[in-house]
């Protein structure tokens, strides 16, 4: 899923990100937060191989497209920092997209 947590921090999405994941044998997580008005950022792809199209890093650029910023990672953790908050809402639509045609959810 695609979650933004204004009040959180990079430590805090971080944080976040690593109890996500013990959460669940598989699972995809897009987290958004805040700092000093930019917007850091974690993905993370967690057991949903099997030829799913869905790998952090490419995750990781189309949120960079939106927020501008940067970032990077592997194929099961990206994690970066976008400029353009006001982007967020059309970086989320596109991402929800994006997760629903990779892993067949309608």
């Amino acid at each position: 899923g695609v979650f933004d947590f204004p009040d959180l921090d990079l430590a805090g999405i971080r944080d976040l990100a690593d109890r996500g994941r013990s959460l669940a044998a598989a699972i995809v997580l897009v987290l958004f937060g805040r700092e000093q008005g930019r917007v850091p950022w974690v993905i993370v792809v967690k057991g949903v191989g099997g030829g799913r199209n869905c790998d952090a890093r490419d995750l990781g650029k189309l949120t960079s497209r939106h927020l501008g910023g940067g970032g990077g990672g592997k194929a099961d953790l990206a994690q970066g920092q976008g400029q353009q908050a006001d982007s967020l809402p059309a970086a989320r639509r596109d991402l929800e997209s994006a997760l629903n045609m990779a892993l067949g959810s309608s």
